[in-house]
């Protein structure tokens, strides 16, 4: 059987960025960036109980010694002009909130590079994942993606969709992304991900822009049909959100739902001590015979602070060096 997963991406390149306006050398920055994922302790748990402890230590090793040594070139060899316009760039885009739709071709680089690197380096490798990504219009760079296996899902056909946030003057969101395949046993999937408008400014602010959205992704659905479909990601909201009824009212909702206790961990978002339910998998009510009932939230200690929230990558423009600041949740479908 194969599990569909809720993503939440969450890039270092921000934190190396961040870093290298505090005055970090390009070198260092870049060493944090290849180190870093490559070494944290859920890896080396897998690498030492996969391949051995030998070849752990020489992964380690290799990591080290490469990283260290290409950040030195870096700061000896590469004109320091380069780096001074890219994060001259990035403290721009930062204070000034550019709106510009155009994206710099070393972004569209960087994130096919990291793209690759993530499937064809890391861990992940031994798994043989395969990705599919659009540049979307997101002024802070985030994006829908799905990280798929081709022996259980043969892709077919792909398309990022957007959402006509600009056409009212608002700012621009996350395109929706809609991929369609075939499963192990013969099936056809259709695939959305999703990551709708932030309650950033408070909900009444940006209700139509998340009004927008779900209008969208209903078109959508009406466009499918009866076929099998798997909706999923950050809808910023609860599923007894009035925004979201439509959708709620046509798919099935395999997230909880129910009052919860302040201070009690129930969900996959924690503000103030209040935990929410905002990340959600829905399927079609023809594909809800071979799904579980029920997400499962990832709870793992390493996603989590010692007060047992989630480990955020930032805390508005400080760097905090965590995941996430949602939990990941999945779903097992049965493959017949």
């Amino acid at each position: 059987h194969n599990k569909g997963h809720g993503f939440q991406a969450a890039c270092r390149g921000a934190g190396g960025a961040a870093l290298m306006l505090k005055g970090l050398s390009p070198g260092a920055a870049l060493v944090f960036l290849m180190a870093g994922p490559a070494t944290n302790m859920a890896s080396i748990l897998v690498l030492d109980k996969t391949l051995g402890r030998r070849t752990l230590v020489i992964y380690l090793l290799s990591i080290l010694v490469g990283s260290v040594a290409t950040g030195y070139l870096i700061d000896t060899v590469l004109p320091t002009t380069w780096f001074s316009t890219i994060t001259d760039g990035c403290l721009h885009d930062i204070c000034c909130h550019s709106t510009s739709e155009a994206t710099p071709w070393w972004k569209t680089l960087c994130a096919i590079i990291f793209g690759l690197l993530l499937i064809r380096r890391s861990p992940l490798r031994v798994a043989n994942y395969a990705y599919v990504h659009y540049e979307g219009p997101d002024v802070r760079g985030i994006d829908c993606a799905l990280l798929y296996q081709p022996h259980l899902f043969g892709l077919l056909g792909s398309e990022s969709i957007r959402v006509p946030s600009e056409e009212y003057k608002m700012r621009a969101t996350r395109d929706l992304l809609h991929c369609w395949g075939v499963l192990a046993g013969g099936d056809t999937l259709h695939v959305i991900c999703i990551h709708f408008p932030s309650r950033a400014g408070g909900t009444r602010t940006s209700a139509l822009n998340r009004k927008l959205a779900v209008e969208t992704l209903c078109t959508l659905l009406e466009g499918i049909g009866d076929e099998k479909i798997l909706v999923m990601g950050d809808f910023n909201a609860n599923a007894d959100d009035p925004a979201l009824r439509d959708i709620v009212e046509r798919m099935v909702l395999l997230t909880p739902t129910g009052r919860k206790e302040k201070r009690k961990p129930q969900g996959t978002y924690c503000y103030r001590g209040l935990w929410e339910y905002i990340d959600h998998i829905l399927v079609s009510k023809s594909l809800s015979p071979y799904c579980s009932e029920r997400i499962t939230v990832g709870r793992l200690p390493f996603l989590l602070t010692r007060e047992g929230v989630p480990y955020r990558t930032f805390l508005g423009p400080s760097y905090q060096g965590g995941i996430s600041d949602h939990l990941p949740i999945w779903a097992d479908l049965f493959i017949r």
